[in-house]
């Protein structure tokens, strides 16, 4: 089963016609039927039946459109949401930093950035340790930024 066969699926049961939803689809209709085939082979019950010219969903097929229709969406959702983040103005930042900095420099830094970029959206996560669990922490990708003091052997 593959995305293809349920955006057909869902084509077609909205169209009751074979060469209506190909068209929409711009596909050929040997191609959709073929889809189709394969999708009801997969699922192992036929999902349309023939009503006169046109073709309408089996009880399997009315059983099975929601649950298609409710995973498109979904799957679009997401789409949606990572093409606006990516890039976009909104996020949250890993910050780590050692104690010494904690009351005075990391606050105005934050402040600063906050004030420069007034459109942006960002959630600041802190966590305050030492350089060696800081360092370590990078290293994992738990962080996106830190602060720490200078430790031999690291970059």
């Amino acid at each position: 089963m593959n995305l293809n066969q349920l955006q057909y699926f869902k084509i077609l049961a909205q169209e009751e016609h074979y060469t209506r939803a190909a068209q929409m689809l711009s596909i050929t209709q040997p191609s959709l039927s073929h889809a189709i085939a394969q999708l009801e082979e997969e699922l192992g019950t036929r999902l349309f039946e023939k009503k006169g010219r046109n073709i309408v969903l089996t009880r399997y097929g009315k059983l099975f459109l929601p649950y298609v229709e409710e995973s498109l969406k979904v799957l679009e959702e997401g789409v949606q949401r990572t093409r606006e983040l990516n890039g976009s103005k909104e996020g949250i930042i890993h910050l780590a930093y050692i104690y010494t900095m904690g009351s005075n420099f990391t606050p105005k830094m934050v402040r600063n950035f906050l004030d420069a970029y007034p459109d942006y959206h960002i959630d600041f996560h802190f966590t305050v340790g030492t350089t060696g669990d800081i360092l370590a922490g990078l290293k994992e990708d738990k962080y996106d930024i830190v602060f720490s003091s200078y430790q031999e052997g690291e970059p």
